[in-house]
């Protein structure tokens, strides 16, 4: 039988791709592009960035690290989207 931390693990990443994916999909370009990544790309791109916030933790209160991801999450929407689409992903 599998430990529980290990599926505990597989249950996180399993969410994680799986929002990840549909976020991408929600927000994917008016022209209807094809998604640029798959799953696995997601989760990596995910896994080092956490482990980049990890770190900051040694140094920072956590609440900032969350606020400066939040922030720096909501900006990169603000230069991507259009003012509609960003209203609507806010909402």
């Amino acid at each position: 039988m599998r430990e529980h931390d290990e599926i505990v693990k597989d249950i996180k990443s399993e969410t994680m791709t799986f929002f990840m994916l549909q976020i991408q999909k929600d927000l994917k370009m008016k022209d209807n592009k094809p998604m640029k990544h798959n799953s696995k790309e997601l989760e990596e791109i995910y896994n080092d960035v956490f482990a980049a916030a990890v770190e900051y933790m040694e140094e920072y209160e956590v609440q900032a690290i969350a606020a400066t991801y939040m922030a720096i999450a909501m900006r990169l929407y603000k230069t991507t989207l259009d003012d509609k689409e960003y209203e609507e992903m806010i909402e």
